[in-house]
């Protein structure tokens, strides 16, 4: 089956979980982004697809967000740094990825804002060496998320010198 679009009218969510269903699949629905009460989402070991909507920028509650072992693409959207109230993020990408799946491209500098963050999460494919996750230099901004405790960058294709700001 598909996330329904609905989700977003749930005005009372507080937590959403879907793991370790190989028949979910479609795309997350920008209406997500209209349940800003959630605080927990949780979509992992799926086979959700597409880019990660800019919508998500809108759960301003949201303390977890783990999309881990799916098969997004694209971007991180720069609306992913008003979740300043994150303290973990995971996005960690699928074994099964390919060209078509797989975030990619450099780090948003608004994820310097997510100064609540504590667990950092962006791996590549360890699996796959030749297919990069996140690529660039690592924006200086990122030496504000002071609070992180766990920085998992590992398999990417960063290139330059860390930020003095880390």
């Amino acid at each position: 089956g598909t996330l329904p679009t609905e989700l977003g009218k749930w005005q009372k969510l507080v937590d959403f979980r879907a793991f370790n269903n190989p028949l979910l699949s479609g795309t997350l629905p920008s209406e997500l982004g209209a349940a800003t009460l959630l605080e927990f989402l949780a979509i992992e070991f799926t086979r959700i697809s597409g880019t990660i909507p800019s919508e998500i920028g809108r759960l301003s509650a949201l303390r977890v967000l783990a999309l881990q072992y799916n098969e997004l693409s694209g971007t991180l959207p720069t609306e992913i740094g008003h979740l300043t109230a994150l303290t973990a993020l995971n996005l960690n990408p699928s074994g099964r990825r390919t060209h078509n799946h797989a975030l990619s491209g450099t780090l948003p500098t608004e994820m310097g804002l997510m100064t609540s963050l504590t667990d950092f999460r962006l791996a590549g494919d360890s699996s796959r060496l030749l297919l990069h996750y996140v690529s660039g230099t690592l924006p200086s901004e990122l030496g504000q998320l002071t609070a992180v405790t766990r920085w998992q960058l590992s398999h990417n294709d960063i290139s330059g010198t860390l930020p003095s700001e880390l």
